[in-house]
């Protein structure tokens, strides 16, 4: 399961922080805070961590290897600018939990080689914007995708059910 994007609150020193790397804590909703860090489990998944080097981006990369399926999630800035800013991927699968900072300056191109295989499936929530700003960014898109949402629909849920109201509907 996919933990929502980090947010750092109360952030004084500045929009640098709150926007880059220093991100660590997840408010958790009986609002207690979980603190990740590399080697912790997060639902019984090996959390990766926050990657801003190529070292951890290397972890990442051999976790997807022979993968079958990902749990992805963009976060993007769309903020002063014509074109969405990619900012972060968030990857989970049955075993692994990483988030990407795109800001850092990586060779992406490992984790693209995992991530667009013709094997491999995105799964995404409400993937319109997630897939046009990936593509914005790598002229590429998911070989294969399941949309949660549109599968919701399918099932006679409301055509535009949000992720938590989807899982507050099916698993209580």
């Amino acid at each position: 399961i996919l933990r929502p994007a980090p947010v750092q609150h109360d952030v004084d020193e500045g929009e640098d922080q709150a926007q880059h790397k220093n991100v660590s804590a997840i408010t958790e909703p009986d609002d207690s805070v979980w603190r990740g860090s590399q080697g912790s489990t997060v639902n019984g998944a090996e959390e990766i961590g926050w990657i801003d080097d190529s070292a951890g981006l290397a972890r990442l990369v051999a976790a997807l290897d022979g993968q079958p399926r990902a749990a992805i999630d963009t976060e993007f800035v769309r903020e002063k600018t014509y074109y969405p800013q990619l900012c972060l991927i968030q990857v989970a699968t049955e075993r692994h939990v990483a988030c990407v900072d795109l800001l850092a300056e990586l060779d992406l191109e490992p984790l693209y080689a995992q991530l667009f295989r013709a094997d491999f499936t995105w799964v995404l929530h409400s993937a319109r914007q997630d897939l046009e700003v990936v593509y914005q960014r790598t002229g590429r898109m998911p070989p294969r995708l399941i949309d949660t949402q549109v599968a919701a629909a399918f099932m006679g849920y409301p055509p535009q059910v949000g992720l938590e109201g989807l899982l507050e509907r099916t698993l209580g």
